[in-house]
């Protein structure tokens, strides 16, 4: 049966955009289930966005190829791929972006004797149009331009930003660039020049965020929430620390000039050579490919004790966890502090929010964040004036 919730839950709101004439159309009275993923797992991926639902089909309105169904026109059925995508719950008066994107492909799933009919709807985020979106060569354009003028025009080429952009100016100057290629590959490449990050946020809108963000945008350099057992409590926490995200060996280098190559001799002593390597960047100058490796070196030549990942389950504290569950978003920086029971080893820090997933069925709602350590800017925490620039050379790496 659809989903349906008590006051200690918000409203949900799915929508399923339709082109016209057909338009907007709220769905939430079909959905049995429903499964939504913004951002990345770990700190060295790409963000991403995904998202499954389940949908009460009993009279086939969300059957593809019905020309004369509830979503058709004209004998054309709009019931197809590429269909819009959205997802709002409301909660205290507050509503909520949750997630933004395309409705993939249909699936029927039917019981034994074809009485109960479902539709599943999987879907991916606004990434999907840079991801299959292969620029053909132009004349060369954007000499000297700075990194967020480059994501933009990356953007604009692959009409990639259907709900809007934010993007930060960013720091690092760029070669000319041609445009071609995979859409993806080029905002990947100039993400690892400037060290900053890119993703679509919960209302689709691009994100670009230039190297200093985690220290000088607010949501990153104050912690939003406490996770612990005396405030907002959570579940399956997995604190992890292993060599998967250990690096001592780092080149960083740009098109057309010198590898930018760092080490350090300790960690190698007791690891092994682990290499990160970057190459055919677009920067102009090596100084900021030195930059970037230097400060890779810094943040990951060492293991560190981290919570990879936790579920919580907002309506067992509804006025207190819900706004966090809802609010939380890509970037944000929070502390947490878990103590097993038996072990009453207690580990305590701040992280960064690196993923945000919803799994919603009936009386069910829980998230699980993923997250990045904070502790390689906890040295800037109090003061941005190493996000400054010192002679020629980037001073905040």
């Amino acid at each position: 049966m659809p989903v349906q919730f008590d006051a200690s839950y918000p409203s949900l709101q799915v929508d399923l955009v339709f082109p016209a004439p057909i338009g907007t159309v709220d769905v939430t009275d079909y959905v049995i289930s429903a499964e939504t993923f913004i951002g990345r797992q770990r700190e060295t991926g790409r963000y991403d966005a995904s998202a499954s639902f389940e949908l009460d089909n009993w009279d086939g309105r969300f059957t593809p190829g019905q020309t004369a169904g509830v979503y058709s026109s004209g004998g054309v059925s709009f019931v197809r791929p590429r269909v819009g995508v959205r997802v709002r719950a409301t909660w205290n008066s507050i509503t909520y972006s949750l997630w933004r994107g395309y409705g993939a492909s249909w699936r029927d799933v039917w019981d034994l004797e074809g009485r109960d009919t479902r539709s599943v709807i999987s879907c991916v985020g606004p990434a999907s149009i840079l991801a299959s979106w292969d620029g053909q060569p132009v004349a060369p354009v954007g000499d000297g331009e700075l990194s967020g003028a480059r994501v933009s025009r990356i953007l604009t080429a692959a009409s990639a930003a259907p709900f809007g952009t934010s993007i930060a100016t960013g720091n690092v100057a760029l070669q000319a660039t041609d445009l071609a290629g995979n859409g993806t590959s080029q905002i990947a490449d100039v993400v690892d020049a400037e060290g900053g990050a890119f993703w679509y946020d919960a209302d689709g809108v691009a994100v670009f965020e230039d190297r200093a963000s985690l220290v000088t945008n607010s949501r990153s350099n104050t912690s939003q929430v406490t996770f612990s057992a005396a405030s907002v409590y959570f579940r399956d926490a997995v604190p992890v620390s292993g060599d998967d995200m250990i690096f001592n060996d780092v080149t960083f280098g740009r098109e057309g000039g010198v590898p930018q190559r760092v080490t350090d001799s300790a960690s190698i002593g007791l690891y092994g050579p682990i290499a990160l390597s970057r190459s055919r960047l677009p920067a102009i100058n090596d100084v900021d490919m030195l930059a970037a490796a230097e400060f890779n070196l810094a943040r990951y030549k060492d293991p560190e004790r981290r919570i990879e990942s936790f579920t919580i389950d907002p309506v067992n504290a509804a006025s207190l966890m819900w706004p966090h569950a809802l609010g939380r978003r890509i970037r944000d920086r929070v502390t947490i502090s878990a103590t097993p029971a038996r072990s009453g080893i207690t580990w305590s820090g701040g992280a960064f929010v690196e993923g945000i997933a919803h799994s919603i069925r009936q009386n069910v709602w829980s998230t699980t964040f993923s997250f990045s350590s904070a502790s390689a800017f906890d040295p800037f925490a109090t003061s941005v004036f190493d996000t400054g620039v010192f002679d020629t050379a980037v001073f905040y790496f």
